[in-house]
Order: C-alpha cells, then sequence, then structure tokens
C-alpha cells in the first residue's frame, strides 16, 4: 500500500502567557481512498500541555474498521487559580453492513480523564478512567436533497456502558435513539419529522 499526501497544514507562533505554539494537521490516503492516516497536533509549550490526535480508518473489505488515540487539554480560570483538564484516550470502531441501507458498529473505547490545579499543585488532583464498550444499529435509506435529504428515514439507536476500572472508575449505562423520517413536498421543499432521547 502506498499512501499520498491529502492536506498538510502548519502554523507556527508564539504566545507570552503559553510559550512556544504550533499547529500541524497532516492527512494522506492510498490510491483508492481505501485507507486513511489523519495526523493532528496543537503543540502548546511542551507535550502535557498539547492536544493530539493519531487515526488510522480502513475500508477495504466489508468490515470498515478504526482506531485512534488522542489527547484534549483545557484550560479554565477559576477561585483556584488555572487548571488543567485533560482527555486522554484510545478508541476501537468496527461497522459492518448488513445491507445497503443497514449496519452495525461496534466500539471500544478506554478514556481517562484528568484535572489538575497548576498555581496551587499541593490541592488535590482529580482523575477518573472508563472503558466504554459500545453497540448501535442504523438504517439510512434517505434521499438527498440541496441542502438535506428530501425523502426517506433514517433510524439510529446505540446502547454503551462502562465497568468500573480500578478504584476511581464509573460504572454507568447509556443509551441513545434517533429517529427521523423525510417527506419531499416538491422539488425545493421538504418536511421533516424527528424524534431523539
Amino acid at each position: 500500500t502506498k499512501f499520498g499526501i491529502d492536506h498538510v497544514g502548519v502554523n507556527a507562533g508564539y504566545d507570552p502567557i503559553f510559550g512556544l505554539q504550533g499547529l500541524t494537521e497532516l492527512s494522506a490516503s492510498d490510491v483508492l481512498g481505501d485507507q486513511k492516516l489523519t495526523l493532528g497536533i496543537n503543540f502548546i509549550r511542551d507535550f502535557l500541555n498539547s492536544d493530539f490526535l493519531f487515526a488510522y480508518l480502513n475500508q477495504k473489505n466489508r468490515v470498515n474498521w478504526s482506531i485512534s488515540a488522542s489527547q484534549f487539554v483545557y484550560f479554565y480560570v477559576t477561585n483556584f487559580g488555572y487548571v488543567r483538564f485533560a482527555n486522554r484516550g484510545v478508541n476501537f470502531q468496527a461497522s459492518y453492513p448488513m445491507t445497503r441501507f443497514k449496519r452495525i458498529n461496534l466500539g471500544l473505547q478506554y478514556l481517562n480523564i484528568q484535572q489538575d490545579y497548576l498555581d496551587f499543585p499541593f490541592l488535590p488532583n482529580y482523575s477518573t478512567s472508563v472503558l466504554l464498550p459500545s453497540i448501535s444499529f442504523t438504517k439510512d435509506n434517505s434521499i438527498p436533497g440541496y441542502t438535506a435529504p428530501s425523502s426517506g428515514q433514517r433510524y439510529f439507536a446505540s446502547i454503551s456502558g462502562s465497568p468500573k476500572v480500578g478504584t476511581s472508575g464509573r460504572e454507568f449505562v447509556s443509551t441513545y435513539t434517533d429517529l427521523r423520517r423525510y417527506f419531499a413536498i416538491n422539488r425545493d421543499f421538504s418536511f421533516a419529522l424527528r424524534c431523539s432521547g
């Protein structure tokens, strides 16, 4: 497999508070677009304070799958000074099309969330982790229109849960459903109904 560069974006700067900064975006794919690589780095001073994303997507076979790793860091000003809030995780997704209009998606995500007090390091930091398996079903036979689907229907239902991981883990179950129906009025207009919860 030979990858070619689809997009590259680079910029750099200096901030009096956060110091040296840089942003890099890179995406590459093979000739047919079956495999895709994405790399994004938002460098702020050092690795601990920076954002990054690496993702690989394989659409070569009937089962499409992807894997990604990321870290996203946010800064907040509170009564206790600057707080760093970091989300770090690894995500695996697989999609199996049962028919042209229906598919099943499976996912497994590990997510670690950490909060650090930067101005008062003696305050206790907070950290928690979740392991999040998920399964979802999608049906989509909608017909595209100029700005939105003109007719057809879209159904999506998912369930995910987290068994407790370690002493700071959280245990929960979550479900989500989104039902949409589109009715064509004429060539330029359509009527849509949506129910989600």
